[in-house]
């Protein structure tokens, strides 16, 4: 998945009007797939600082309803290290709340020797 880039955090400006049309489409997407039996994940570049203390996109995607839309991030409260630039992840792994019980680990790639594949931080969630 990706999200519109430029709007890392609020809601102002032309590229947080592009990713606020996103959002419902998303949430439509994770609601149809809480209702269904199986477990899911959401990943990919959401371009958004979702761990932010009252982001606007995750409390959207994160509202519990139905119940296995109680989602988490995979990293938990972790911050990236991949990068000195960067305080927070903006690409990220969203369990619902299935999976979450399932969550075993999360890691990030880090480059070697200065080198660097991306401008983004690699992450991997193990579940069992």
């Amino acid at each position: 998945m990706h999200l519109k880039s430029g709007c890392f955090s609020g809601d102002k400006g032309d590229a947080c009007q592009t990713l606020m049309r996103q959002v419902p489409i998303l949430e439509r997407w994770i609601d149809a797939r809480a209702q269904e039996g199986v477990r899911f994940a959401v990943l990919g570049d959401f371009n958004r600082r979702l761990a932010r203390s009252g982001d606007i996109v995750w409390t959207e995607i994160d509202d519990a309803d139905p119940p296995n839309a109680d989602l988490a991030l995979a990293e938990g409260g972790a911050g990236p290290k991949c990068d000195p630039r960067y305080s927070e992840f903006i690409d990220h792994i969203v369990l619902d709340a299935r999976a979450t019980r399932d969550l075993q680990g999360f890691e990030e790639l880090t480059y070697a020797d200065g080198e660097r594949a991306s401008d983004h931080c690699p992450v991997i969630a193990t579940l069992k």
